[in-house]
């Protein structure tokens, strides 16, 4: 975990050294930020690709593709996809230093706790002290150079998925997992606007990581050390959004196999849920497995509005998801159903139990069957590597390896 650490931080400085060269030499913020979505793929190929790995070619094809949806979406789609994107960049023009952003946060708590209220200082200004750091280093404060901000953590994020699901699956099957979450429509649509998603999905990922290095750690100094630094990283997840800690723990939990662990939180989910049904509403039940088919089938392909716009391409992805699904189930008798396919379906119902209450106490007016209180395709970003691994492994015509050493 150390040398990863240190390959890590190298990647990003190396990263944020070319971002920053190329934004001073190109004057057009959207110009400057295709030219870096391009180089970085060049030099992302070396740190994401699996030496000796003979499904790389899908992984550089993959690359290429995401860089190339992704300059598409930022010449096609707003940058402000909703009101929060704009308020994130009002915040960002507003406050002109750290400490700036320090003082606002500490004034927030206070005000609230004036009210009779205790919460933390909010995503404005948690989410607005990285992006100030990186705005500081661009020439201007361009909405577009956030796409730059976004693509380095995609970058990141895969790079952390390789190494999080090495315990759990062979080498080609990684090469293959890791080139569809690559070229996933919404991974790239989200790495092209102004918004927060892409960087909590990779904390939440390197939480991941670094809990299941902490499992494996062994000295009581260094744990204690790497368990200060863990439980600082997931109060930071939590201010920024709070049920990332929680799948950060669903991934930990399905990549060291721990499967009786799994059955026992799928139980406490639907015991929890029985709960808050029995004593909020009855709907809670009724809209969990809902939720939980929206996480493979965002957006929804029978909502005609979907075929439009940005949820287009996602639209027709799930089509072809549920072709082959089909395929797989007509054409082969025999279900290939072990404990890594449980288990990822049982992460992805879990986390649909997390967003079902999420969205109970999210949604301001009446809660109605069908209700999610949020945009499903924004929230399935958090899960959609489990989405994606349990669908390819559902398609499976005969075991594979489950790790590494097996090949």
């Amino acid at each position: 975990m150390n040398i990863n650490f240190k390959r890590g931080v190298i990647y990003l400085c190396l990263m944020m050294l070319t971002s920053v060269c190329i934004t001073h030499l190109i004057f057009d913020a959207r110009d400057a930020a295709g030219g870096v979505i391009f180089t970085l793929t060049a030099l992302s190929i070396p740190a994401i690709t699996i030496p000796g790995a003979r499904y790389n070619y899908l992984v550089i094809a993959a690359l290429l593709f995401s860089a190339i949806y992704t300059f598409y979406c930022i010449n096609v789609f707003n940058i402000f996809p909703g009101i929060d994107a704009v308020r994130y960049y009002n915040f960002l023009l507003s406050n002109n230093s750290l400490s700036e952003i320090l003082s606002g946060a500490v004034a927030r708590m206070a005000a609230m706790h004036e009210n009779g209220m205790t919460e933390g200082p909010g995503s404005f200004f948690i989410f607005g002290v990285p992006v100030h750091i990186f705005y500081s280093l661009m020439p201007a404060k361009d909405p577009f150079y956030i796409v730059i901000f976004n693509f380095m953590f995609k970058l990141m994020s895969i790079a952390a998925m390789s190494r999080l699901f090495s315990n759990v699956s062979s080498v080609d099957f990684r090469c293959v997992l890791i080139s569809l979450i690559i070229v996933s429509p919404t991974f790239n649509y989200f790495s092209s606007v102004f918004g927060k998603d892409i960087f909590i999905l990779f904390l939440t990922i390197l939480l991941a990581l670094a809990l299941v290095d902490f499992c494996k750690t062994q000295g009581k100094v260094m744990r204690l050390f790497k368990a200060v630094v863990i439980l600082m990283l997931a109060g930071y997840c939590f201010l920024l959004r709070p049920y990332s800690p929680v799948t950060a723990l669903l991934y930990v939990v399905f990549t060291l196999e721990y499967y009786r662990a799994m059955k026992f939180i799928t139980l406490g989910a639907f015991f929890i849920l029985m709960l808050a049904a029995f004593f909020k509403s009855i709907l809670l039940i009724i809209n969990w497995p809902m939720i939980f088919a929206f996480m493979y089938m965002a957006p929804n392909p029978a909502q005609w509005m979907n075929y439009e716009g940005f949820t287009l391409l996602p639209a027709l992805c799930v089509i072809v998801t549920i072709v082959f699904v089909l395929i797989r189930t007509i054409k082969y008798t025999t279900l290939i159903l072990d404990s890594r396919l449980m288990s990822s379906i049982m992460c992805v119902l879990i986390y649909s139990a997390v967003m079902t209450l999420v969205g109970f106490y999210a949604i301001r007016t009446d809660y109605t069957f069908g209700s999610v209180g949020d945009a499903v395709f924004r929230k399935q970003l958090l899960i959609m590597p489990l989405v994606i691994f349990s669908i390819l492994l559902y398609l499976r015509t005969y075991a594979s390896g489950t790790s590494d050493e097996e090949n």
